[in-house]
């Protein structure tokens, strides 16, 4: 397997770089779905509590990533003694995050597959469409596994 040429990588770069920007700007201002607050709930129950017994059959340990920013807050107030901390790292929307950064690393594995199987130029194709779905950016904007 070849390395492709730097001067190619940049566009696949671009295109990751839109993705995520689409995404992050598109959730502003967005409401919670009904079952986000549970995802985010179990993820936090795993990571504070060491707790991972489902109270819903349908939440994967993968939430456990969405609730990361909580447990940084909870732990940073533990290590310095005080109650202040950043609140938005206990907002939950700040979770979703999390869920753009896997979504990220997915399109790189998409790209990257593609590449290897037809080229370079099926790769960015490839990454093109996974970018610019509706169905992909809407999950990568949840707390949810549904992405």
């Amino acid at each position: 397997m070849a390395m492709p040429a730097l001067h190619k990588l940049p566009l696949a770069g671009l295109l990751l770089l839109a993705f995520a920007l689409l995404c992050a700007l598109s959730m502003q201002n967005k409401s919670l779905t009904y079952d986000e607050p549970q995802h985010y709930r179990y993820g936090a129950q795993i990571l504070l509590q060491h707790n991972s017994d489902r109270f819903d059959d349908s939440k994967m340990p993968m939430s456990v990533l969405n609730a990361i920013p909580r447990a940084i807050a909870v732990w940073t107030q533990q290590l310095t003694g005080s109650e202040q901390a950043n609140p938005r790292l206990f907002d939950v929307r700040t979770g979703r995050y999390a869920t753009i950064l896997i979504a990220l690393l997915l399109g790189v594995v998409v790209y990257r597959w593609s590449r290897e199987l037809f080229g370079h130029r099926a790769g960015l194709l490839s990454l093109f469409l996974y970018a610019l779905s509706p169905n992909i950016i809407a999950h990568a904007r949840l707390i949810t596994t549904d992405l």
